[in-house]
C-alpha cells in the first residue's frame, strides 16, 4: 500500500517544485527585458561591417525565396551589384532564414534582426535553467539569469552577428544530449540533440565542436555503445546528409574565409599566444564573482561526491571548447561565448555545495540560504550590468535619409569604413530597387575579405579617380567619412579629387562612432552616366577575381 503520509509529502514537494520553476523563470524573463531596456536604442549594427552583412543577407535570402532564381549565383551577383553588403555563401542560411521570415512579416528593420539574437539568448538562458534543475538543485535554477548579465553574453545580445545564436542552439543541443546519456530509451532527446547541434552548424559552422563534445560525453559515461545503435546511426547519418549540400557549396565559392580562420590570422594554432588567448579574456566575458566561484570548483569536486559526475561533464565541456577556439588564428571574444555556460554551471555547483555542506541537517535552511545567495548575485550583476560598455554607432541612418531626399532614385557612392552599414540602411528604404550603392573599395581599389590578407589598388592618382567617378560610377551625390587612417591609397586619391572644382561640399554631418565624427556629401557637378552592367572586382572567388554583372531589378 502507498503510505498516505509519503504520498502527500511528495506532492507537496512537486507543487513546491512546479512553483519554484515558473518563478525561476519569471525571473529570467525580467532579467531578459532589463537587458533589451539597457540598450534599447542601439540598433545592433554596431560591429565593423559584418553586423550589416549579417542583417542585410537575411534581406537577400528574402527576396531569394520570393523570387526563387533558376541561377542562384547570378541572383546572388546581380543583388551584390546593386547592395554591395551581402555574402550569402560564406556563412550557413539558418539564421538569415529566420530573418527572412520576419523581414516579410515586419519589414525590414535592424531591430528585428536584434531582436531574433536576443529571443536566442532568452532560449539559451531557459536551456540553463532546465540544467541548472535538473543536475545540480532546483534552487540553482535562479542562477540562470546570471548568463545574460555575463559581460560577453550583454555585448552579443546587442549586435546582429551569429555568434549567440548558434552558441544558444549548441547549449540546447548538449542538454538534449545530457537528458538522452540520463535516459537512453528515450529518443526524443537523442533527436531533439542532433536537431539543435545541426541547426548549430548551420548557423555558425565552428559549433560543430558540440558533436566532438557529445561524443566525448558518450564515451566518459561509459556507453558507447549507444553510438552503434540503428536509431543514433540514422539519425548521425540524416544530419551529415543535411550538410553535405552546404559544405559544398561553401567549398566551390567561398573557400576563402575558412583559409583565414585557420592560418592567416593574428594567432596561429603553433605559437603560445594562441592558447593563452582566451584565457587573458576571461575576465572581459565572465563576471570576477562567477570566475572566483567557477575557480573554486575543484574543491568540491575533491570533497563531495554528489556532483562529480556533473563536474566531469561540465570540464570537459570548458577544455574541449577552449582547446577547440584556440585552434583558429582569427580569434575574438564572440567566437567562445560556449565557455560562458560551463563556468556559470561550476560556480553555481560551488555555491550550492558550500551552503549545502554547511547545514547538512537543515535542507530547508540550506535551500533558503542558496536562494538568497543567488538572489544577491543577481543583484550585484544587475548593478554590473549597467557599467558593461556595448558599442553603438549613430548618425549613419540619419546620411541614408537625408541623401535619399536629395536624389530619390539614384544611385550612391559611399567611402569609409562603414560602407556596409549604409548600405543595409540604403536597402531597408528602397524597396523597389530604385536606387543602389557603389563602394569605393570596389570601384577604386579592391580587397580579399580585408586589407590585412590582400589589397588591390584600382587608379594610381586623382586624375584616375576623376575619371572613374565620371565614366564608371554613375553617381551625383558622394558619401566621404572623414577619416584619420586610411586603408588604401586609392582613398587618398579619393580626397584629392573632390578638392576640384567639379565637386561641391553639400553638407557635413556628425555621427558618433569608434572610427571617425564627420561623414561629408559631396555632390559631383558633371554628367552622370551609368551603364547597364557593372564590373566588380572579387579576388576571393578566383577566376581573375572580376565580375561583370547587370544590378538586379525585379
Amino acid at each position: 500500500m502507498v503510505n498516505p503520509v509519503e504520498q502527500t509529502l511528495s506532492l507537496k514537494r512537486s507543487g513546491t517544485s512546479s512553483r519554484s520553476f515558473v518563478w525561476q523563470m519569471a525571473a529570467t524573463v525580467a532579467v531578459w527585458i532589463f537587458v533589451i531596456v539597457l540598450h534599447w536604442h542601439n540598433d545592433g549594427l554596431w560591429y565593423q561591417g559584418d553586423s550589416s552583412m549579417h542583417a542585410l543577407n537575411g534581406v537577400f535570402w528574402m527576396d531569394f525565396l520570393k523570387k526563387l532564381p533558376g541561377n542562384p549565383q547570378g541572383f546572388a551577383l546581380s543583388y551584390y551589384a546593386r547592395y554591395p553588403a551581402i555574402n550569402p555563401i560564406s556563412y550557413p542560411p539558418v539564421f538569415y532564414l529566420l530573418e527572412a521570415a520576419a523581414f516579410a512579416i515586419f519589414g525590414v528593420s535592424p531591430f528585428i534582426a536584434k531582436g531574433l539574437v536576443l529571443c536566442f539568448t532568452l532560449l539559451g538562458s531557459l536551456y540553463l535553467l532546465a540544467w541548472l534543475r535538473r543536475f545540480v538543485a532546483e534552487e540553482a535554477g535562479w542562477a540562470a539569469a546570471l548568463l545574460l548579465l555575463q559581460p560577453a553574453i550583454l555585448m552579443w545580445s546587442h549586435a546582429v552577428m551569429l555568434n549567440l545564436p548558434s552558441m544558444a542552439l549548441g547549449l540546447a543541443s548538449l542538454y538534449h544530449c545530457r537528458r538522452w546519456l540520463e535516459q537512453p530509451g528515450l529518443g526524443r532527446h537523442l533527436y531533439s540533440a542532433a536537431a539543435f547541434a545541426l541547426l548549430a552548424t548551420l548557423t555558425y559552422m565552428t559549433t560543430a565542436v558540440v558533436v566532438l563534445l557529445m561524443i566525448c560525453w558518450v564515451v566518459l559515461d561509459r556507453k558507447l555503445s549507444l553510438l552503434l545503435t540503428r536509431r543514433t546511426l540514422a539519425v548521425a547519418a540524416l544530419c551529415g546528409v543535411l550538410l553535405v549540400p552546404w559544405f559544398a557549396i561553401s567549398l566551390k565559392w567561398d573557400s576563402g574565409h575558412r583559409q583565414v580562420g585557420l592560418v592567416q590570422g593574428a594567432y596561429p594554432a603553433w605559437k603560445l599566444a594562441s592558447w593563452s588567448y582566451y584565457l587573458k579574456e576571461l575576465p572581459h566575458m565572465i563576471t570576477l564573482p562567477i570566475l572566483l566561484l567557477a575557480a573554486a570548483s575543484p574543491i568540491v569536486f575533491f570533497l563531495s561526491q554528489r556532483w562529480r559526475k556533473e563536474m566531469i561533464f561540465v570540464y570537459v565541456w570548458f577544455v574541449i571548447c577552449y582547446g577547440w577556439y584556440s585552434l583558429f588564428s582569427v580569434k575574438e571574444t564572440r567566437y567562445a561565448l560556449l565557455l560562458v555556460p560551463p563556468a556559470l554551471l561550476l560556480a553555481a555547483v560551488t555555491l550550492v555545495a558550500a551552503i549545502q555542506g554547511l547545514f547538512t541537517t537543515q535542507p530547508g535552511r540550506s535551500s533558503a540560504l542558496t536562494i538568497g545567495a543567488l538572489t544577491a548575485l543577481l543583484l550585484i550583476h544587475i548593478g554590473v550590468a549597467r557599467r558593461v560598455y556595448v558599442p553603438e554607432i549613430t548618425g549613419i541612418r540619419e546620411i541614408a535619409l537625408a541623401v535619399q531626399q536629395m536624389a530619390p532614385n539614384e544611385w550612391v557612392f559611399y567611402d569609409g569604413h562603414y560602407t556596409l552599414l549604409f548600405t543595409f540602411y540604403v536597402r531597408a528604404q528602397d524597396p523597389g530597387f530604385q536606387r543602389g550603392v557603389v563602394r569605393s573599395s570596389k570601384l577604386l581599389y579592391a580587397t580579399k575579405i580585408d586589407v590585412a590578407f590582400g589589397l588591390t589598388e584600382l587608379v594610381a592618382s586623382a586624375a584616375e579617380v576623376a575619371k572613374a567617378i565620371r565614366t564608371e560610377c554613375g553617381c551625383r551625390y558622394l558619401v566621404v567619412e572623414k577619416q584619420q587612417a586610411l586603408e588604401s591609397q586609392a582613398q587618398l586619391y579619393l580626397r584629392e579629387a573632390l578638392a576640384d572644382g567639379d565637386f561641391q561640399l553639400v553638407k557635413t554631418f556628425p555621427i558618433e562612432s569608434p572610427r571617425t565624427k564627420e561623414v561629408e556629401v559631396y555632390e559631383y557637378k558633371g554628367p552622370v552616366v551609368r551603364s547597364e552592367y557593372e564590373e566588380i572586382p572579387l579576388p576571393s572567388l578566383g577566376e581573375g577575381g572580376v565580375r561583370r554583372v547587370k544590378p538586379y531589378t525585379p
